[in-house]
């Protein structure tokens, strides 16, 4: 008889139950790219759909990429707020721009590392999650991956984009100027007309 060889990832094994509190809790770094499909399936424009956050408002690594130099200090995007939950948490409880939602709330509630195949190689859940969430659900790790994949190319291309700003405002700076604002760093992106 063939032993069979455990799943390593089966200890994480995930449903959702829509309990919300990741919507209440969380605040999702996203990318210009997220920003993009949230503005096209909600028809709202940047500054009701984002935020500029600043770092006494989020626990995030102060060393990480996503950081964008401002006149008002260091900021990080992120899906807006209002009355302590994500402004998409619709009365029912459930995701109202599902389909249009940020990646990082869909790779939500794990840590990833891919191998150089691009294959999950380890997954872990984030630390501090206090979803009430089922463990009857298995991971479609080729998807997960697929996601993850594509979640790591678009913040590349987003964090290249936020270090060709920030040398820019450092420069301002080291001239003798403000750092620009946040409100430019959105037109920066692309996110509101010139």
């Amino acid at each position: 008889m063939k032993k069979r060889t455990p799943n390593p990832f089966s200890p994480l094994w995930f449903r959702c139950v829509a309990c919300g509190t990741c919507c209440h809790e969380g605040l999702p770094v996203i990318t210009d790219a997220d920003a993009r499909r949230i503005m096209k399936a909600t028809g709202l424009p940047v500054e009701e759909a984002v935020a500029l956050v600043a770092d006494r408002a989020i626990e995030f690594p102060k060393s990480a990429p996503d950081w964008v130099v401002t006149d008002r200090g260091p900021r990080v995007l992120t899906v807006r707020r209002r009355g302590g939950k994500c402004v998409f948490l619709g009365a029912d409880g459930h995701c109202s721009i599902y389909e249009a939602r940020p990646d990082t709330c869909r790779l939500y509630p794990y840590a990833w590392e891919l191998d150089a195949k691009g294959r999950v190689r380890r997954l872990s859940f984030i630390s501090g999650i206090r979803c009430r969430r089922e463990r009857d659900a298995t991971i479609d790790l080729a998807a997960y991956s697929a996601l993850a994949r594509q979640e790591d190319a678009t913040f590349d291309a987003y964090a290249f984009k936020v270090q060709i700003w920030n040398e820019d405002q450092q420069r301002r700076v080291r001239a003798g100027r403000r750092a620009e604002t946040a409100r430019e760093f959105l037109r920066f992106m692309g996110l509101l007309g010139t």
